[in-house]
């Protein structure tokens, strides 16, 4: 049986500071799933761990991300 659809979790971009690093970048959009931070792979992660990856991030980060559409 089942609707033919299934739910996922994830962690998502909730804003995008104005001004920002990301801002200036502009292809990061609020409601983005962020995949991976530097090529650690977030499934599973707890948010309080990603939030330590991007804050620990040095002169350079690499995300990886699904767009939303």
């Amino acid at each position: 049986a089942g609707c033919g659809f299934s739910l996922e979790s994830g962690i998502f971009v909730a804003a995008v500071t104005q001004g920002s690093p990301a801002a200036q970048e502009g292809s990061l959009t609020v409601g983005d799933r962020l995949i991976a931070i530097n090529g650690i792979v977030l499934d599973n992660k707890p948010l309080a761990d990603c939030e330590a990856l991007l804050r620990n991030c040095s002169a350079s980060l690499c995300l990886s991300i699904m767009k939303v559409i």
